[in-house]
């Protein structure tokens, strides 16, 4: 019996109790997504959100995916190019459908939309940065954007970092004068928008703590929760997590997978323990197959144990690090019960700190690893840091002009403009090649035995990576 008969163990499970559909979104500006993404990838695997939106991303066209691949998400980017800083980012978890609203890509705006979803639930969101010395007209482009997006869509949530530190958002009114906070406020009281955030997003010493970051919807029950959790690392932004809940009772059939170690199992025992297996009963099709499902789930059971789950964290986040990282969260929590300036020291100092200790992790690691003798793991830190899945590839449907992002989809489009490129070959007889085309010179025949392969086989390096082929 081969080990990949038993790559699976599916288990269907029939369930008609209500359920609760969860999405959590995770938003925050970290001016430098690149600086600050070691620490980011430690909260990112702590609270597990299924959408990540990040303002002043700092990226540019140049820094490819691989550098800030998250397992198990993909990223969504509109990079700033013609100067330093800005830039939004949005990042899924596979699995969601995704498709992006290229309707609404105002390209003076820093803005990324998306309709995403995800079982019964479909959503439209955004991610928007406004940096405060955004032109007046861009400042108008923006609230016309925000004016057809609040009337178009339904179910939208935006987050971002609109600057307006002198907006009160307890009461919300009308407000005099031309400024652009005044504009931006009377058009928000115009539309179905209705702001989520009520405590203060930015905290920097020396200045009041101040609510610049926003999350706009136009239906409130949309977002049950909204929590609110240290920064990132150096930054002064908060990070804010958003979860909605959806509550089902249907009828439903899914899949759990168990992850089996199977080039450990014992395949002796496997092929002993079908040999002996008495002959399958006369049952119709359904139940033979259940009676064999069962005989080979109980075979797994017995014979492959079950893999250990990868650590998706960097290798250099230690338990020591992890420990930091939760104290530095305590502090947070502690001065935003306080609000005592010496607290916020603390907390700014120990988040220093703990900033350098996974800069100088990272380091360390890499120092060990290139001093190390094991090609094998360097090659396999290397693959791992620029291997990556990127963003969902969109592609135009040359005869609807939509754009198309199911994969199926997509490989069909790349099959059809394949086979164009293959002409209808004549059907008669191969023309004959001129003689001034033709090569004298012939290969010399090679000898092959049993030493040679052995020779060439000894010579390979048992400590490098295998290739595809």
């Amino acid at each position: 019996v081969h080990q990949k008969s038993y790559r699976k163990k599916l288990e269907t499970v029939q369930s008609s109790q209500p359920y609760i559909v969860e999405l959590k979104y995770l938003y925050t500006n970290l001016a430098s997504l690149v600086s600050k993404f070691q620490e980011f990838m430690l909260i990112i695997n702590n609270l597990k959100p299924t959408i990540i939106l990040i303002s002043e991303t700092w990226l540019k066209p140049i820094i490819p995916d691989s550098i800030i691949n998250i397992p198990n998400y993909t990223i969504f980017r509109k990079d700033r190019t013609l100067s330093r800083g800005g830039g939004v980012c949005i990042y899924r978890k596979e699995k969601i459908e995704v498709e992006v609203l290229e309707h609404l890509d105002s390209s003076p705006i820093e803005s990324l939309w998306l309709n995403i979803k995800w079982s019964e639930l479909e959503l439209n969101i955004a991610c928007v940065y406004r940096p405060p010395n955004l032109a007046s007209e861009d400042d108008v482009a923006l609230l016309n954007l925000l004016i057809d997006a609040s009337s178009s869509l339904k179910n939208l949530i935006i987050f971002g970092d609109f600057n307006y530190p002198e907006l009160n958002w307890d009461c919300p009114s009308p407000t005099d004068g031309n400024t652009q906070s005044a504009n931006f406020m009377n058009t928000y009281i115009s539309t179905n928008l209705l702001q989520l955030i009520k405590k203060p997003t930015r905290f920097r010493a020396g200045n009041n703590p101040s609510l610049l970051d926003l999350i706009l919807v136009n239906d409130p029950g949309l977002i049950s929760t909204i929590e609110y959790e240290a920064p990132v690392g150096n930054s002064d932004h908060i990070v804010i997590l958003a979860i909605t809940q959806m509550n089902y009772r249907v009828s439903q059939t899914y899949t759990q997978q168990d992850k089996r170690n199977f080039p450990f199992g014992d395949y002796a025992k496997i092929n002993t323990y079908f040999y002996n297996m008495p002959d399958i009963p006369d049952l119709d099709l359904e139940n033979t197959w259940r009676y064999l499902l069962e005989k080979i789930n109980n075979c797994v059971d017995q014979n492959v144990p079950i893999a250990q789950r990868r650590n998706s964290s960097k290798p250099w986040i230690n338990a020591s690090i992890r420990h930091d990282i939760n104290i530095k969260r305590k502090l947070w929590k502690k001065y935003r019960s306080s609000n005592a300036h010496t607290d916020y020291q603390i907390y700014r100092e120990y988040s220093n700190v703990v900033t350098t200790t996974i800069r100088n992790a990272k380091k360390q690691y890499e120092h060990n690893l290139v001093n190390s003798r094991s090609n094998k793991q360097f090659f396999k830190y290397i693959k791992n840091s620029l291997d990556s899945k990127v963003s969902s590839l969109l592609l135009r449907h040359p005869d609807t002009g939509e754009l198309v992002s199911n994969p199926e989809e997509v490989a069909n489009l790349f099959a059809l403009e394949f086979s164009k490129s293959f002409n209808n070959e004549p059907e008669d007889n191969m023309p004959t090649l001129p003689e001034n085309l033709r090569n004298p010179n012939t290969i010399n025949t090679i000898h092959i035995n049993e030493q040679k392969v052995m020779d060439t086989i000894d010579k390979i390096k048992s400590d490098s990576s295998s290739g595809p082929d």
